[in-house]
């Protein structure tokens, strides 16, 4: 119960994520990672100070599976710290994206130790 309060607390104060150190594997990987971050409608808003790209979300209750999904694999291809990513995290989603969900994500959203 205290870590779902903890997650709200959270919810309420991060407005976005930060791709810190990406992994990019080719000349053109930066563009397409940023062409595929503009698809994503939950994401309001993208810029880069120095080597972290910040990602501004919208309204974080109206993301739907699908985005949440697209971000997932993003963050993965490319290396991003995926644990700033459980704020997507909901009752209604936490069978495919809980951390006992057994998906490849599970543990790099929801290192041991974190119980929901």
């Amino acid at each position: 119960m205290a870590t779902k309060n903890l997650l709200k607390r959270i919810v309420n104060f991060m407005k976005y994520l930060v791709c810190k150190s990406v992994k990019f594997r080719s000349i053109y990987d930066r563009q397409v990672l940023l062409e595929q971050f503009a698809r994503v409608s939950l994401i309001s808003k993208i810029t880069i100070k120095g080597n972290s790209i910040f990602l501004y979300l919208g309204e974080i209750a109206s993301a739907d599976d699908g985005e949440v999904r697209a971000l997932i694999c993003l963050f993965w291809r490319y290396g991003i710290n995926m644990q700033q990513l459980a704020i997507f995290w909901t009752p209604e989603n936490q069978v495919w994206l809980g951390p006992r969900s057994g998906a490849y994500w599970s543990n790099l959203i929801f290192p041991r130790g974190i119980r929901i």
